[in-house]
């Protein structure tokens, strides 16, 4: 059975506040909730919470909107909005992060960091600080998916830059 965490709305402004964290825990559901101003993460799934879902919550002013250090997971239709580093952070396996919306970052919209076997689809990052997906520490097996390369619509707010970093693994 999954524990759910639905229709809350959270507001802490601590020093060392996280909207929601999960460590430990299995088919966690993660959805329908709005949470801003945190000092840490919005939403931290920390080690050993596998298969989880974190769907439609509204994330903003926090310092990374979501970071998932596990895997086996979908992280989908959040709307994220200016949070001080990521908006979204993967460290873990076989993740799929699709159809969010992360705008207004001070780092990066999408950051894969030692990510394996995650699946990046149909997500909106606009008018981040550095880059709108970024792949780093060896992630592999990483799969932009969707019908043309654009379907991520991803960029940096850089003047008169628009890209996104990959490393995509060769078959």
């Amino acid at each position: 059975a999954y524990v759910n965490i639905q229709n809350n709305t959270i507001k802490t402004s601590t020093s060392t506040s996280y909207g929601i964290w999960a460590i430990e825990c299995e088919k966690l559901n993660i959805s329908n909730n709005v949470i801003f101003f945190q000092a840490e993460d919005g939403i931290r799934l920390a080690t050993a919470v596998d298969k989880f879902s974190v769907v439609n919550n509204q994330i903003e002013n926090c310092d990374v909107g979501i970071y998932a250090q596990t895997g086996y997971g979908a992280i989908t239709a959040n709307n994220i909005f200016n949070c001080v580093a990521e908006g979204i952070v993967s460290a873990g396996v076989a993740n799929v992060i699709s159809g969010n919306t992360i705008t207004g970052c001070g780092t990066d919209g999408i950051a894969l960091n030692a990510a394996n076997k995650n699946a990046v689809t149909g997500n909106v990052c606009t008018t981040n600080s550095n880059y709108g997906l970024r792949v780093v520490a060896n992630s592999a097996d990483v799969a932009v998916v969707g019908k043309d390369r654009k379907s991520t619509r991803l960029n940096s707010s850089h003047l008169g830059i628009s890209y996104a970093v990959f490393c995509l693994k060769k078959k």
